[in-house]
């Protein structure tokens, strides 16, 4: 089974200081933050029946925070596949590169540096799939909304 997306909850604990956060948190009721074996339990069993997550999305509180909780993410920040590891970084990469062209079309010039650094670092990466991307959708990204046909 596959499933394009999961949302795992840990914990609803918050300081308010995410820079994702919904503001609404105040109006959810209270809920204890998941232990370590809990989180780990829930992790096990979806990974029991799933055998691929498009995207695994962990939210709620602040679910970086605890840092007992870190031996629990390990297992999904780390790829074994050095193929899969090798697209993961340049997926990584490219959609840092597009944040630097979307800052600098703002007019943020901040970008500039990191923009050109992003960029090479991307052509170093010497990967056919990544150039075909970069040559043929990357140009859209500088334009503006009256731009685009």
């Amino acid at each position: 089974m596959r499933l394009n997306n999961v949302n795992l909850t840990p914990t609803m604990r918050c300081n308010l200081r995410c820079a994702l956060c919904g503001v609404l948190v105040p109006q959810y009721d209270y809920r204890p933050h998941m232990t370590v074996q809990e989180f780990s339990q829930t992790l096990e069993a979806l990974f029991a029946v799933v055998d691929r997550v498009g995207r695994l999305q962990i939210t709620g509180g602040e679910p970086l925070l605890p840092p007992e909780l870190a031996p629990a993410y390990e297992p999904l920040v780390r790829e074994s596949d050095p193929d899969a590891a090798r697209y993961v970084k340049a997926a990584d990469k490219l959609s840092a590169y597009i944040k630097c062209v979307e800052e600098g079309k703002a007019g943020n010039a901040e970008f500039k540096k990191a923009a050109e650094q992003t960029l090479a670092a991307l052509k170093a990466m010497d990967m056919e799939e990544l150039d075909w991307f970069m040559e043929r959708f990357l140009p859209a990204f500088s334009l503006t909304l009256d731009e685009l046909q």
